[in-house]
């Protein structure tokens, strides 16, 4: 993996910087110039599903739905669900870019039926909805991880620095620990 200079560091600042600031800017230009007067009618847009499919001669093939179906409200879905979406999507993502560091190719599937039973049997434990993390895995690719040992040596160092350092961390300022992570994550 290629590291960056300094004046490249410096760019990608720059740019980000400037596309957060130009971005609220534009959202705010186009807050105060444009007329949402008609913005309350989309509380009413139901879009229709094509019920019938036509061939090319315009002879009705088949009816899909005769039913027109209303949209679920984020509020009527089972919180669980919602819950769990997240952090497989999140899952997803963090797969996707493993798989391109190490040229490796990913059975999407495979993961979420996965991701799926782990939180199913938390769920059976009173445990919480689980996830992978990002920094986690870009750390052990960094270091050269290559099977899922290095989970399992991560697993067990954390829980021994937790019992072991627990009682400290209490004096650690959290602004310092902010700066760690910006540096960790400025690194990656």
């Amino acid at each position: 993996m290629k590291r960056l200079n300094k004046l490249e560091k410096g760019l990608i600042f720059i740019l980000l910087f400037l596309s957060v600031v130009l971005g609220i800017g534009m959202g705010i230009v186009i807050a105060f110039f444009d007329d949402t007067t008609d913005i309350s009618s989309l509380e009413d847009f139901r879009p229709e599903i094509p019920s019938k499919i036509y061939d090319r001669n315009g002879e009705l093939i088949s009816e899909l739905f005769t039913v027109k179906r209303e949209l679920v409200n984020f509020e009527d879905l089972p919180e669980n669900l919602v819950i769990e979406t997240l952090p497989i999507i999140g899952r997803a993502h963090i797969n996707a870019w493993g798989a391109r560091q190490s040229g490796d190719r990913i059975d999407s599937n495979q993961e979420f039926f996965g991701q799926g039973l782990a939180n199913l049997a938390a769920g059976l434990f009173s445990g919480y909805p689980c996830s992978g993390s990002f920094t986690r895995s870009a750390v052990a690719q960094q270091v050269g991880g290559r099977t899922r040992l290095t989970g399992l040596i991560t697993g067990v160092t954390v829980l021994l620095g937790m019992l072991l350092f627990a009682p400290y961390a209490r004096y650690i300022p959290r602004a310092a620990i902010a700066g760690v992570l910006l540096v960790i994550a400025w690194t990656m």
